[in-house]
């Protein structure tokens, strides 16, 4: 076959059909292998450090580390003061490799699965890592499709497959797409399948492909209805057989599937910058005990060979000498000071705080999910959390923005109410006083009043003058209009009918009809046009059937305008059996009814229509207006050539389409409008009247409640109002939707889906601010009261467990309490548990405590003879238990675990002292039994 020229001009990409040797060769396509995972077994290490270290503590205590390396600044055992880093590295490094160890499963079992693929004149199976682009595939019944295929054919002779798109968009309608009728009846068991596609480059719009295909020198145009994309399944449909096109990383879902931010808490953002002020506070802390340490050298500076630890040797039991001190000089000396201070003082930033917020998070999560009001019993699901980094956030929460359709509402679309030539019809359920009088002819009685099919919703009631004006057998401009309407409904849509037995048309097809579509909508005015007597029954990429009260009618497609957010409007261009050609309209009421004739612009049919429309707005109703237009010969040629321009155009082919729609859809006749009902979930009012209460405000995109509406929002346009929200306030944002055009609002949102929950735990930071107790204990001196096991110990065992047991269990108020007072929730909007004036209270606090713990033993044991690490163990002890009782003071829930951490915490520091002052290579060793001796019998004396 000879390439077009005009194929190789722009950026686009050639497909050799069956011959992927050929396609591969001569444009550098990836293969169909999908990776999701982050890490190699290669790359593990580094990667993973790397990301870890983003954090700017984990640096700072990279850094406390190195510098106790150091001889002159080791004042904590050298592999000690690398335990709590390489802790938390290690606990970090295992979570992150066990979740890419599950990422790696799945790409293993995606990859590994078969397809069948033409191969030596007949169908073989394939594993989907293997397929290459140009190749053709053969999809089965609910097989799961392995990447994006232009349609060649499908087991239905009309070439139409149903897709169900649920993994791609969340809507669990089927949708419908179709293979060309160049291609539909291709025999598939040999090779002969040969031809070119010239396709756009991949990107990740799920609702658009531009493309055309050439056979045998004749170019037929291929759009997003030819395509079926990975991630979909197959359903209702035999096979289906297609060409791949893009594979693996280039495919739309894999496009769509982008890793989405990183996000963090309010709490972790708030507890960076304190860190920081930390810093600060730590960095004036260990200047003044330098400073402290310059002055006590220079009035000491004679004495240094006598005085305890600047003398300039050690000396041991016995008469030989130690090894020699390293004096260094008073400025080097001051230095070293500083140096070491911070090396001591580093537990005023405690790097355990962020395995204790890890570990509260995975625990208030296991709740969540095992929360009975979070469970559907009807598809036996549950919640699932799926990050764990903003579980506080959500007691925080400020602005909601949800879509509408599928999750406030139903997505269970009704039929209503409807206005034909000026005049209101509507159900039984909703009756309106100008059909009270309408008169109920013979023909009214005998004519179908329902339907009810696998797909449909509950039976369609006639309005019986509606019914009877269609049935009546007499002429008119009313009547006329009626027809249009009716016709207009059955006609404008990409609905298929799908027969569930065989049968004869007549005035029952309805019965054994069920109606597929993309659009909820669609299948509503479709049944209630059937309803009505305009039963489609059969459609074609050429042509569709109707039984229009017992009469067949067919009526050839001459082409379709698609619904776009610019137009907001579709047409059909239908040629009736007499020849007569008519562009029938339907959409919204600010685009059809500014296009109308000049003559019908403001008459009296034209202003009822809109005050019907605004009647139907106020009901929470859905609308469409509908239009129709005759179209002349003249018309009809020019608009034939621009649409096969456009259609089969590489190159601007929305802006074409477009300009080749609003050519026909200009100077129409208004028929009409219609009013369809999406009921609300159960619960939704009561739950936007509880946010409300609550001091939340709702911007939903598409509704009619009392709150911000965003209406027909593209996916970036959603991102962007949410983006507005946040950069104009400090707020927190929370999304909700349910499909891959909600991604782009969920990932820009401070939360995605969940639900809002109580006010956040208060902080976790408490007991670990609270270590700073003890910091002023060694006077200007750098040696350390502690020993170095009791130090990691007081993160790691001392206090660790009940911080996380009261952040996991602790509760001011039960749910029952909090829904029925939503005010209650606005206390977390003024952040009354935790905020930057309680922080430095706290620091004050803690201030005031270690001056306190600090004097009072020493000045009990100021004539004894213990030493500074025998005071160690007793402020160690001190400190555990004055966190304990601060912590146990904040509880508002008392339970079994709450006891145990609480006392069992204390008794365990007791137990860990008394071990570690029993082991001899430790300075304090027999000293703490004294200090507890001493210090009972002077308080009983």
């Amino acid at each position: 076959m000879q390439l077009d020229s005009s194929l190789v001009r722009d950026n686009s990409r050639l497909i050799y059909i069956n011959n992927p040797q050929r396609t591969n060769e001569e444009y550098e396509f990836t293969g169909n292998e999908i990776t999701t995972s982050k890490y190699t077994v290669v790359n593990f290490l580094p990667k993973n450090l790397f990301i870890q270290f983003h954090r700017v503590a984990y640096i700072y205590f990279l850094v406390i580390a190195a510098l106790n390396q150091l001889p002159p600044l080791a004042v904590f055992g050298r592999t000690v003061s690398l335990f709590p880093l390489l802790f938390v590295l290690t606990v970090t490094a295992i979570k992150d490799g066990y979740e890419d160890w599950r990422r790696h499963r799945s790409d293993r079992n995606e990859n590994n699965k078969e397809s069948l693929v033409l191969q030596i004149g007949e169908f073989q199976p394939k594993r989907w890592k293997d397929i290459q682009v140009g190749e053709v595939v053969k999809i089965c019944a609910d097989e799961a499709i392995p990447c994006d295929m232009v349609l060649l054919g499908t087991s239905d002779p009309s070439g139409v497959a149903y897709i169900q798109t649920m993994n791609l968009d969340g809507e669990s309608n089927l949708k419908t797409r179709y293979a060309r009728q160049e291609t539909s009846f291709m025999s598939f068991d040999g090779d002969l399948i040969c031809g070119i596609i010239r396709c756009e480059q991949p990107n990740r719009n799920i609702y658009e492909f531009t493309a055309n295909m050439e056979l045998n020198s004749h170019k037929v145009s291929l759009s997003q209805s030819n395509i079926i994309l990975r991630g979909c399944q197959v359903k209702n449909t035999e096979w289906v057989v297609g060409v791949v096109v893009y594979a693996g990383q280039e495919t739309k879902a894999m496009l769509n599937s982008a890793i989405s931010p990183s996000k963090r808490s309010k709490l972790e953002q708030a507890m960076n910058k304190e860190t920081i002020w930390l810093s600060v506070f730590l960095f004036v802390l260990c200047l003044v005990v330098a400073i402290g340490m310059c002055l006590w050298l220079i009035r000491h500076q004679k004495q240094i060979d006598t005085l305890p630890y600047y003398r300039k040797s050690y000396l041991v039991k016995g008469k030989f000498p130690g090894k020699p001190y390293k004096y260094y000089g008073i400025p080097m000396e001051t230095f070293f000071a500083f140096l070491s201070s911070i090396i001591v003082f580093q537990i005023m930033i405690p790097i355990s705080l962020y395995i204790t917020m890890e570990l509260v998070r995975l625990g208030q999560s296991y709740f969540m999910i095992e929360d009975k009001h979070m469970y559907d019993s009807s598809t036996n699901s549950r919640f699932q959390c799926r990050s764990l980094n903003i579980n506080e956030d959500l007691g925080q929460i400020r602005y909601v923005f949800s879509d509408k359709t599928g999750t406030l509402t139903e997505n269970k679309m009704e039929f209503r109410k409807a206005s034909v030539f000026g005049k209101n019809y509507c159900n039984s359920s909703m009756v309106d006083d100008n059909t009270q009088d309408t008169e109920i002819t013979e023909a009214t009685k005998s004519a179908p009043v329902s339907t009810k099919g696998k797909n449909s919703k509950p039976d369609i009631t006639v309005d019986p003058g509606l019914m009877g004006l269609l049935h009546k057998g007499i002429d008119g401009d009313e009547k006329i209009y009626a027809h249009e309407f009716f016709l207009t409904l059955a006609a404008c849509n990409t609905v298929i009918p799908i027969h569930n037995q065989p049968t004869s048309v007549g005035t029952e097809i309805h019965q054994d009809l069920d109606y597929q579509g993309e659009s909820p909508d669609e299948q509503a005015l479709v049944a209630a046009a059937c309803a009505y007597g305009y039963i489609l029954f059969e459609r074609t990429s050429g042509h569709i059937a109707l039984d229009v009260n017992g009469e067949k009618l067919r009526l050839d497609v001459l082409g379709l305008h698609e619904f776009d957010s610019v137009r907001k409007r579709m047409s059909v261009v239908i040629r009736f059996p007499d020849n007569n050609v008519k562009v029938l309209v339907k959409g919204a009421d600010t685009s059809i009814l500014t296009i109308l004739r000049k003559d019908q612009e403001n008459d009296d049919i034209t202003l009822i229509t809109q005050r019907h429309l605004t009647e139907y707005s106020s009901l929470g109703l859905r609308t469409l207006v509908l239009a129709a237009k005759d179209l002349t010969n003249e018309e009809l040629e020019k608009w034939q050539l621009m649409y096969e321009d456009a259609t089969t155009s590489l190159s601007d082919r929305s802006l074409k389409l477009r300009e080749t729609a609003l050519f026909v859809e200009s100077n129409l006749r208004l028929l009409g409008a219609t009013g369809i009902e999406d009921k609300l979930q159960e619960g939704v009012p009561e739950t936007i009247e509880c946010l409300r209460q609550a001091g939340i405000k709702l911007f939903d995109l598409a509704t009619s409640c009392r709150v911000v509406l965003c209406c027909r929002v593209a996916p970036l346009q959603k991102a962007g109002i949410v983006d507005l929200i946040k950069s104009r306030t400090d707020d927190m944002t929370l999304a909700i939707g349910d499909g891959a055009n909600d991604v782009s609002m969920i990932q820009m949102a401070d939360v995605g889906v969940g639900i809002c929950g109580q006010e956040g735990r208060q902080a976790v930071m408490a007991s670990d601010f609270a270590m700073g107790q003890y910091i002023l204990c060694a006077a200007f001196s750098t040696t350390s009261a502690l020993t170095d096991w009791s130090s990691v110990f007081y993160s790691v065992i001392y206090t660790s467990v009940p911080t996380i047991i009261v952040g996991i269990l602790d509760k001011d108020l039960s749910h029952k309490t909090l829904l029925q007072y939503p005010k209650l929730y606005e206390a977390g909007h003024r952040h009354e548990s935790y905020n930057t004036y309680l922080f430095w209270l706290m620091m004050a606090d803690t201030i005031w405590q270690s001056l306190v713990l600090f004097c009072v033993p020493r000045f009990v044991f100021e004539e004894s003879t213990i030493d500074i690490w025998g005071m160690g163990s007793l402020w160690t002890v001190a400190v555990v238990i004055l966190v304990n009782i601060h912590l146990a003071m904040d509880i508002q829930r008392w339970v079994i675990y709450t006891h145990v951490s609480i006392w069992g915490s204390v008794a365990m520091t007791f137990a860990c002292v008394m071990v570690l002052d029993s082991i001899p290579i430790f300075p304090n060793y027999g000293l703490v039994f004294f200090i507890f001796v001493t210090y009972s019998v002077r308080s009983c004396s």
